[in-house]
């Protein structure tokens, strides 16, 4: 029988031991194979507890950042070669009895999950471009602006737009009114006159005001901001962009291909969904690939253009193998978890819905507000682990 282990791997900081710990305590309750922490206990500001841990001395010229990524893309060096693996982040979570069918799931040579994003979308967080600090400032002066407008014009169209609904169904239990109403529409040439503030263009169907303005361009919240902030409106993509051409909505860019293709001489579609490295098989298989990832990690940790991010050679690894349309992992087994993502709403008992499915995940990926204890997940996980420590005991 092949044997099977989870792998975590942390070094540095107390507030990511005490993470692996809260995760190490959940896999533990759900998974019957084998967990491996490995970590460079030197580093660490307190122990790891766990009974199975490999301890590795990493250079000292790495940040602890840097050298948990080391460890993490040198597994295949540190590992058993006669075990499948499957490498979890310390803030992925195990909320199920299927965590273990994970395994079913490799397919040669190493098995990533899609991350929630595309490439450009995670630009900005890979490379050193200055594009999200750029979009910070541009995207506050959005906000702000579209508060005042809230504030102001919007409140006002509003106020407006309820006088003439209320104006317009005012008679309408009257028969003899709404009679009089109807012909008076029906006769009218032009326009329709509501009273003497407001009248309907027939042929537009817009309402204006007794200025002779249109309710919809006096009002009108992009023309607002237009004016406040010199942004410009784009219909095709219907948000706002700066004159330069970033968009202040959407925090995106090219950088991270353009220096994939500078330093690596590859290129990567516009649109690709990159993986995600929170959680992936791997194996005997996988040598090859894991050691040009840790090769070009390595590469770039000595490259000021680039961030200490290891998801950015992962995406340069995968084209270079052509594994970029491989078959990933399915989503519940790396089910990311935004706080931020207003479309994915959380139902309780581990179920949510996003993009009008129902999903209930076996492993959630919490990489936003891990230990809010005043969001509803949170409160439900530390529910869980209470439950699986009177368990234990």
């Amino acid at each position: 029988m092949i044997k099977k282990a989870f792998v975590f791997v942390v070094c540095g900081d107390r507030e990511h031991i005490d993470t692996l710990h809260f995760s190490l305590n959940a896999l533990t309750r759900f998974s019957n194979n084998k967990i491996i922490v490995v970590t460079d206990g030197s580093r660490n500001e307190i122990p790891v507890i766990h009974e199975n841990i490999i301890n590795v001395k990493t250079p000292d010229k790495f940040s602890h950042h840097q050298a948990s990524i080391f460890l993490k893309t040198s597994l295949h060096k540190l590992l058993s070669e006669d075990v499948d693996y499957c490498y979890i982040d310390t803030d992925v979570l195990a909320v199920s009895n299927e965590v273990d069918t994970i395994f079913n799931s490799f397919t040669s040579p190493i098995t990533f999950s899609h991350d929630y994003c595309d490439i450009d979308d995670f630009s900005p967080f890979a490379v050193n471009c200055n594009c999200y600090e750029k979009f910070k400032k541009v995207n506050a002066v959005y906000l702000q602006t579209a508060s005042l407008y809230n504030e102001t014009l919007g409140k006002e169209y509003g106020s407006v737009l309820a006088e003439i609904n209320i104006a317009t169904k005012r008679n309408r239990g009257n028969l003899f009114l709404r009679f009089t109403n109807l012909l008076k529409y029906l006769f009218s040439k032009d326009f329709y006159v509501l009273n003497e503030r407001y009248k309907l263009n027939k042929k537009t169907n817009q309402w204006l005001n007794s200025n002779n303005e249109t309710i919809e361009d006096k009002y009108s919240r992009k023309n607002f901001i237009i004016g406040k902030t010199g942004f410009h409106w784009s219909e095709k993509f219907n948000t706002f962009y700066t004159k330069d051409g970033m968009s202040v909505t959407q925090l995106k860019c090219e950088h991270l291909r353009e220096q994939v293709n500078k330093d690596f001489d590859l290129e990567i579609n516009q649109g690709w969904q990159h993986w995600n490295g929170g959680v992936f098989l791997f194996n005997k298989q996988s040598h090859a690939f894991m050691n040009f990832w840790h090769e070009m990690t390595l590469k770039i940790f000595e490259n000021t253009e680039w961030k200490t991010r290891d998801q950015g050679t992962l995406a340069v690894a995968t084209w270079k193998f052509g594994l970029q349309n491989q078959k990933t992992l399915d989503i519940n087994f790396n089910f990311i978890v935004d706080y931020n993502n207003r479309e994915l709403k959380y139902n309780g008992n581990f179920t949510f819905q996003y993009q009008e499915k129902t999903y209930k995940p076996f492993f959630l990926h919490v990489f936003h507000h891990f230990g809010d204890k005043n969001w509803a997940l949170w409160q439900d996980l530390e529910k869980l682990l209470t439950t699986i420590e009177k368990q234990n005991n």
